[in-house]
């Protein structure tokens, strides 16, 4: 896909931030599932969809930009909760 702020393809160009998910530090649960798929491949931040080799979640759905998890620091909330959290 080609970025329509400097006109390179997705993660080549001026708009795109380097990221990297800390999948080592993310829960194997059903709640991150889609988040896991699709940090799969996922190395910048672009805002123009997908990269190419980015995960599919489920096996069917491509992701549309990096993916993002709701978590909280809140302990008694066991589906949510992620240490990394204060």
């Amino acid at each position: 896909m080609i970025c329509t702020e400097c006109g390179t393809e997705s993660g080549a160009g001026n708009c795109a931030i380097p990221i990297q998910h800390r999948l080592s530090t993310t829960p194997n649960t059903t709640h991150y599932a889609d988040y896991r798929s699709w940090a799969v491949g996922d190395t910048v931040l672009d805002w123009q969809g997908a990269e190419d080799g980015q995960g599919e979640a489920s096996g069917q759905r491509t992701a549309g930009g990096s993916p993002t998890v709701w978590t909280t620091d809140d302990q008694s909330n066991t589906a949510t909760y992620h240490s990394l959290n204060k």
